[in-house]
């Protein structure tokens, strides 16, 4: 690994990436008990510093679950974010589009879309509406 990295100027992480992109397996190296603590280690540390679960995996070419049981060992909490549909409503209801308020909000564009629907049945943007043409008019 070390050397395809060196003979291509890439980092090792980096070739490894790719041979999980695209589907080629590399050899792994024979590793003992501690060497393998030592890289939950470093998977958690990256979660810690701020990396997301599948990121780090991929980097590292392990399974999400081996990341997920690496930040158990050393204690990582994970940060869950939780967008509820209110969230979402509010972002619509600013004016934001619907593609800026899932790249922001880190989520589907397809959330969004349904959240937007199920409001528009419901008349949430009609009550909306209504609710600044009259502070309009009374101003």
């Amino acid at each position: 690994m070390a050397e395809v990295a060196a003979a291509y100027g890439m980092t090792e992480t980096t070739v490894r990436l790719a041979c999980v992109q695209h589907n080629v397996d590399y050899p792994r190296l024979k590793r003992g008990p501690k060497s393998l603590v030592e890289e939950r280690k470093a998977l958690a540390e990256a979660v810690r510093n701020g990396r997301s679960v599948s990121n780090v995996a991929k980097a590292f070419g392990q399974p999400y679950r081996t990341v997920l049981i690496a930040c158990r060992e050393q204690h990582v909490k994970l940060i869950r974010k939780d967008v509820g549909a209110m969230r979402i409503l509010a972002e619509l209801i600013r004016g934001k589009h619907q593609s800026a308020v899932a790249l922001e909000l880190n989520i589907s564009r397809q959330r969004v879309n349904q959240v937007a629907l199920d409001a528009s049945k419901s008349g949430v943007f009609a009550a909306v509406e209504a609710t600044k043409a009259r502070e309009l008019r009374s101003t």
